[in-house]
């Protein structure tokens, strides 16, 4: 008996001597913030891998399982030291609690994350770039291009960010609203995390997206940074950037200024039918090569102060835009019922848009934070159109010059209260705009109007187990006026939001919601514009706000070496804003008018591969949408299906880089539009400092182009348009970076507003 029990006691010992055991603990960086995506290993004695994984978005991590009581914990994260931290003759579950990581003195990317190290939560994911994918990006919008976010699309012909699904994109650099040209700016290996706000909350209104691109914290530099882009066999196409930041103290000031020039041919063509007579008339336009030729110039200043919990961040922008031979100009040849003519059609433009952003945060207590944001905005604008058909015996001319101010002002105010695992945010924003224009030559018209936006909101965000749910309720005031007519709406727009974990890799999100929308200030605009001799171009200010409806359900899966999303979406415009065709006076009126309704459904599969490290990644995107356009007297359907991809591969610094996408076409009202059809070959040779690419677009194609359908009964036409300037265009890249001096952190703004609807109504075709 005295054996058997010194036996089972001898047992007991050796299973709590060799037991699992757990560690975990809190990463935070030098100024007590946590650290996301930190890479967390559990080593034996003799540097063996047991075990490992990475911190969560609030900087936590634990790891079960651990099979010996001696081990070592490691911590890496790309721009901090590595930390080896020994765990001897441990008992019991451990807890490091909190554990502060030291800044590197110089960040040359030392730690390699294979793949996109991915966070999914239920509105944004978070994403940490890998060696490869800033090795083979010379500038943070070519790492957003790399990163593949599921339904956004970069064009690198026209710097544009769009979403598959419709919708606007916003960005931000460390939270604050940024332009294009300020991301492409950035230095990849300046960029610790990107978060993708794939289902933004109430506070971002009707924004279909969010890009927030998180830059390091470092105590060394400022930066001043040149990258330059121009074509080599078409020398009309060229993209410069000038950066540069200093930090002082509390202060942090920072310049960037862009300069995008476009100067090349273009050659329009446009079948039209008129079935307003008895006998139908049918029209050919045979296009000639036309100019087109614009400078696009941004222009930012900005100083930022941020000291004990406190930051107010003033930042002045200027963009300016000088087009003086339009993209919609034409040289064509017309032949119209059995008559010869040519037509002329040259318009130019300039618009200044200046705009001053005051943003205020606090920390009011532990857990609660007040934002507070202002922007005023002006608008001036100024567009001259002279339009000219020229037969044999006979001379039509139209003129049109117009001169537009718009002022604008957008206050916001957030609060937040985390409450333990819950979030509460309450917001309330008010837009009001005030907008003059004068037209001028072949009619003249001046237009005041005036408009306002009032949005308030609650939402709370909690857990229960493995389910995360977001509940909010928002209420939407617009108003417009215009002469002595005037409107106003109120919309409710609730929103639920479900997250639910099936298993550690397999995610499935639910998001509803009701929203709503305000009529253009263009199209309201109580004037008419000929936009040639059959045609006038008519605003309507009656058009009232559209409720918006949009149901999706979202499944994220990932393994080692596969990334799948899949996203399957319904939406409903009620009353939407689409085109109406009329006939009056023997002229065609194209406006706008609230229509009956407009059905989208949806489906998109994102398929990110990397079968062989740190050295490949393989991006698939397929997408299928089917439109249904109800209007009060249409009614149009469509289906669109199409697969994009990408690859990279990478050497050493060296990095090779192909994609192609099938440009989208796109239902909307009476009108079908195609999208550019681009692909692209890359190769380049990037260092810490420095780099250069060469790239070639549309390789394989003999054109550039784009059409536009409208299925009116009326008036049916096809606009095609198309340039061998845009095909086999090979661009040279070369970027420099400098850091000098002491680089104090990067602050977080939270708040977000702009405005750059000038409210012009074109009478361009």
């Amino acid at each position: 008996m005295k054996h058997i029990f010194m036996m089972l006691l001898f047992l007991v010992f050796s299973k709590g001597a060799y037991s699992q055991m757990s560690v975990k603990g809190n990463i935070v960086d030098e100024n007590d913030k946590e650290v996301i995506g930190c890479s967390v290993r559990i080593l034996s004695a003799d540097s063996t891998f047991l075990s490992g994984g990475v911190t969560n978005d609030v900087g936590e991590f634990h790891i079960k399982n651990i099979q010996s009581n001696n081990f070592i914990v490691h911590l890496s994260y790309i721009g901090y030291e590595d930390q080896y931290i020994t765990c001897n003759n441990a008992s019991d579950d451990v807890d490091m609690g909190k554990i502060k990581l030291m800044v590197l003195p110089k960040t040359l990317g030392e730690v390699k994350v294979v793949g996109s190290n991915k966070i999914q939560k239920i509105d944004r994911q978070i994403l940490i770039p890998s060696s490869l994918q800033r090795k083979a990006s010379s500038n943070g919008l070519l790492l957003l291009q790399n990163l593949s976010l599921p339904r956004i699309e970069i064009n690198s012909i026209n710097n544009s960010i769009e979403m598959t699904t419709g919708g606007t994109v916003e960005l931000q650099i460390n939270g604050v609203k940024a332009k294009l040209p300020e991301v492409k700016s950035l230095r990849p290996d300046d960029i610790a995390k990107v978060e993708y706000h794939d289902n933004p909350g109430l506070r971002y209104g009707n924004v279909g997206a969010v890009i927030n691109i998180i830059l390091k914290r470092r105590n060394s530099g400022g930066n001043f940074s040149v990258d330059l882009t121009n074509g080599i066999n078409k020398i009309g196409t060229g993209d410069y950037n000038v950066s540069a930041n200093y930090h002082f103290g509390s202060s942090s000031f920072k310049f960037m200024s862009n300069w995008e020039r476009r100067d090349l041919k273009w050659i329009r063509e446009n079948v039209e039918t008129f079935n307003g007579t008895a006998t139908p008339l049918y029209n050919v336009e045979t296009g000639l090569p036309t100019k087109v030729k614009y400078d696009r110039m941004n222009f930012l200043l900005g100083y930022d102060y941020n000291k004990n919990n406190h930051l107010l961040s003033i930042n002045y922008r200027q963009s300016y835009m000088d087009m003086p031979y339009s993209i919609s100009d034409r040289e064509s040849e017309l032949t119209s019922a059995g008559q010869e003519y040519k037509i002329s059609d040259h318009e130019k433009s300039r618009e200044n848009i200046p705009s001053l952003d005051i943003y205020y945060q606090t920390e009011l207590a532990k857990g609660k934070n007040l934002f507070i944001d202002v922007v005023g905005t002006y608008i001036k604008t100024k567009n001259n159109r002279h339009f000219v058909q020229r037969g044999v015996n006979s001379v039509e001319e139209y003129a049109s010059q117009t001169k537009g101010d718009k002022y604008s002002l957008i206050a916001e105010a957030i609060y937040e209260q985390k409450i333990k695992n819950s979030m509460l945010s309450l917001g309330i924003k008010h837009n009001q705009a005030f907008v003059s224009n004068n037209y001028g030559g072949t009619i003249n018209a001046n237009v005041s109007m005036r408009t306002a936006e009032t949005y308030g909101y609650v939402e709370f965000m909690s857990k229960v187990g493995k389910l995360t749910y977001t509940m909010g309720s928002g209420v939407m005031r617009t108003y417009n006026s215009q002469g002595d007519v005037s409107q106003s709406k109120l919309i409710f727009r609730p929103t639920l939001k479900l997250s639910y974990n099936l298993t550690k890799n397999l995610l499935v999100r639910y998001t509803g919601y009701i929203s709503g929308y305000s009529p253009s200030l263009s199209d309201m605009n109580d004037v008419s514009q000929n936009i040639d001799n059959y045609q006038v171009r008519r605003g309507n200010p009656n058009l009232k706000t559209v409720t918006f409806f949009s149901n999706d359900l979202t499944v994220n899966w990932k393994c080692k070496w596969l990334d799948l999303d899949y996203l399957i979406r319904y939406s409903f415009d009620d009353k939407p804003l689409m085109e109406t065709t009329l006939f009056e006076k023997n002229k065609y009126i194209r406006t706008m008018e609230n229509q009956r309704g407009f059905h989208r459904l949806q489906n998109n599969l994102n398929l990110k591969l990397i079968p062989f490290g740190e050295n490949c990644q393989i991006n698939v995107s397929t997408y299928f949408n089917r439109y249904i356009s109800e209007g009060n007297n249409y009614t149009h359907t469509y289906s669109d299906f199409g697969v994009n991809g990408s690859v990279t591969f990478l050497k050493g610094n060296w990095f090779l880089m192909a994609s192609a996408g099938k440009g989208h076409k796109i239902l909307w009202g009476e009108t079908l539009t195609k999208e550019e059809t681009l692909h692209s070959i890359s190769v380049g040779y990037n260092r810490d400092n420095w780099g250069i690419q060469a790239q070639v677009l549309n390789p394989f194609s003999s054109r550039y182009s784009q059409y536009v359908e409208n299925w009116s009964k009326l008036a049916p036409n096809r606009q095609d348009a198309f340039s061998h300037d845009l095909n086999r265009i090979f661009m040279l890249e070369a970027y420099v970076n400098i850091d000098f001096g002491k680089h104090k952190n990067n602050v977080n703004k939270r708040i977000n507003n702009s405005d750059t609807n000038s409210g012009v109504l074109s009478g361009s075709k």
